[in-house]
This record gives C-alpha cells, sequence and structure tokens, in this order.
C-alpha cells in the first residue's frame, strides 16, 4: 500500500480520511444551522404566526383540480421568526442542547461503525468456524478482517451495513439487526434528555418564558415542573419510531437483495437508489411518531406552548387527534406547508 495514504496517529496507522472532524468548527457551523432546527421545531409545535396563502398547481390552472391552501416555506418561516425575535435569539437558543445531541449521536455512529467491521468478520468466517454459541454472545472474532476493506485502501462503501444486513446467514442476521436496534435504543434514550431540554427552550420563544432560557435553568425548570420523569417525556413514540423504521429497513433491503434482484449480483445504482427510496418511504411513515414525541417533550410544562400537548392524557390520543385533524405532516414538508390548522382558515383572504 501506498505509504502516503498512511499516517500514524496515537501509535496506529490510519488513513487521513479516518480522521475526525468533528472539531470547534463544525459546533459553530451547527450554530448558524440553528435558526432552521428552531423554525422546525416550532413548527411541530404547530406555531404558525403567519397566514396560509392559496397555492394553485398546474392542474389547478387548468381547472382540473381546486387550489389548495399553504403556509410559506420553511425560509420565509425563518425569516419572519428572526425578524420577529432577533438574530441572536434564534441563533443561541437550544444550540448547546442540540449540540449535545449531535455529539453524543456521532459517538454512536462510530460505534455503529466499529460493529460493522466485527460483522463483516462474522460474515467472512464459514458455517463451520461460527457456532451459534459465538453468534449469540458475539464473541466469535472482535477483531475487524482487513476483507472490509478494499485492497487499495480505499474506505468502504456507503451501504456497507446494507450490504453485509443482505449478504450474511439468517443467524447473524438476526443478531446483527439485535445490535443494530440495540445502539438505537441506547442512542435514543441517552439524547432524550437534551431533546426534551432543547424543545422546551425553543418553545419557550413563542410565549417568552425566561425559566428556559439558559441551558442550566432549562434543566432545574425541568426537575420542577415535572420531575426526574419530565427528562423522558416523548420517549415512547420516538422510541417505537425509530425500531419500526430500523427493523423495517433493513430487512426491507435484504428482502430486495435475495428475493428480487439476487445474491449473485454485485450491487448497482438502481439498488442503492430503490434503498434510499425505502428508506425515506420508511422515515415518512414513522414521522408521525417522531411528531408526536416532539410535542410530548413538553408535556405538564408551563409554557404556552404546551397547551396542544397538556390537553391529551396519552401519546397516543395525541397520535390520534394529529392523524385525524390531518397535522400528523406538520413539519415533513419544506415547501408546500399543506398541514393548515382549522383555526387559520378563516384568516385566508
Amino acid at each position: 500500500m501506498n505509504k502516503h495514504l498512511l499516517e500514524e496517529r496515537n501509535g496506529l496507522v490510519t488513513r487521513p480520511e479516518e480522521k475526525s472532524y468533528s472539531g470547534i468548527e463544525f459546533y459553530l457551523l451547527r450554530m448558524f444551522v440553528n435558526p432552521f432546527r428552531l423554525s422546525w421545531i416550532l413548527i411541530r409545535l404547530g406555531h404558525e404566526p403567519l397566514s396560509p396563502v392559496r397555492f394553485h398547481s398546474p392542474l389547478a390552472l387548468l381547472g382540473l383540480t381546486t387550489p389548495i391552501y399553504v403556509y410559506p416555506n420553511i425560509l420565509y418561516y425563518t425569516y419572519h421568526i428572526i425578524r420577529t425575535h432577533g438574530l441572536w435569539t434564534v441563533l443561541s437558543t437550544g444550540v448547546f442542547a442540540s449540540a449535545c445531541i449531535d455529539f453524543a449521536s456521532e459517538i454512536f455512529h462510530r460505534v455503529f461503525q466499529r460493529r460493522s467491521k466485527v460483522w463483516q468478520s462474522w460474515i467472512n468466517l464459514s458455517p463451520d468456524d461460527l457456532s451459534v454459541n459465538d453468534v449469540r454472545t458475539g464473541q466469535c472474532d472482535e477483531t475487524p478482517n482487513n476483507d472490509s476493506e478494499d485492497s487499495d485502501g480505499h474506505r468502504p462503501s456507503a451501504f456497507q451495513v446494507e450490504s453485509q444486513m443482505e449478504e450474511a446467514r439468517p443467524l447473524v442476521f438476526v443478531r446483527m439487526l439485535i445490535e443494530a436496534s440495540s445502539l438505537k435504543v441506547w442512542e435514543i434514550f441517552l439524547t432524550q434528555p437534551f431533546l426534551v431540554v432543547m424543545v422546551r427552550q425553543i418553545a419557550s420563544v413563542i410565549g417568552g418564558e425566561v425559566q428556559y432560557y439558559w441551558f442550566p435553568m432549562a434543566v432545574l425548570s425541568v426537575c420542577k415542573e415535572n420531575g426526574f420523569g419530565g427528562f423522558f417525556q416523548g420517549l415512547v413514540p420516538r422510541l417505537l419510531g425509530e425500531l419500526i423504521a430500523t427493523v423495517a429497513y433493513f430487512s426491507a433491503c435484504r428482502f430486495i437483495r435475495r428475493g428480487i434482484v439476487g445474491l449473485k449480483r454485485k450491487r448497482t445504482a438502481s439498488l442503492s437508489a430503490a434503498e434510499v427510496l425505502i428508506y425515506f418511504g420508511l422515515r415518512n411513515y414513522v414521522y408521525p411518531f417522531e411528531l408526536t414525541g416532539c410535542i410530548q417533550s413538553v408535556r405538564g410544562a408551563k409554557l404556552v406552548a404546551a397547551a396542544e400537548s397538556n390537553r391529551f392524557s396519552d401519546w397516543r390520543s395525541l397520535e390520534r387527534h394529529l392523524t385525524s385533524s390531518g397535522q400528523a405532516n406538520r413539519g415533513w414538508f419544506p415547501f408546500l406547508r399543506s398541514h393548515v390548522q382549522p383555526n387559520h382558515l378563516p384568516q385566508v383572504n
């Protein structure tokens, strides 16, 4: 291998492209992206300060369909929020909590990559070398195999995990799927307190409440208003949605590769594109759970934005209400946001 492709770090030889790029500059970049995250959370909470407008689709112009009403797009919404509440408020609100979420997610992403290398070593073993007990305990081979990388030193493809799930034997696939789901469960569980604090800080922008202004104040306010359990408000629907998406995605990828395309055929761009479509389709399917979890995270808080969540005793009744009222896709589309609330329709000219 070309020695220029390698460098030594902490006594280990690594490729330059494997170095960490999670420095302070990326967290500063997240701060400048924070206005869009803040707007997205406010939309999820049902805060729509702008009146909907009439949208004429090409079919409506031809008289084939009727015009629909939509809220202004996310860009104009963000601009309005900045004009109303000030640039610094929009830039700084919830930014520390969101950075903690991103940092924790990055850690789990690296753990997932590490486990992917171990999974490759399982796949490379013959059935005789891989016992049932080894797969159950995960002790079959904890040393990453060099076969998981190309011989020319390039990094594995972007769809490496999908390929591993598709090529693995049934018992190994089940073990890998359980591990992937477990990592997702731990990620959701450990980031939920920061998500609750972030959402409540952003929600305080609506009513101007000051008890959630700073991160330490927000943590104390959650404890005072809901106790320790308040940090896990909305955990169940969020966790349920992520588990459904994870299990269904990898299972669907395996079915398509083995049952339709054929395992002997090499991965093609069309297969990768199909898996991307499956991923976004599943994200759209489980989005009501994610939305419900976001709204439930402010339940019991002394916030104006908590009025909707406080009307429901549990997350199931809230999810049914969102679905029946056409609000289940609130915040999913950045443009043509057609989830117009009934109380806003009389404002349309």
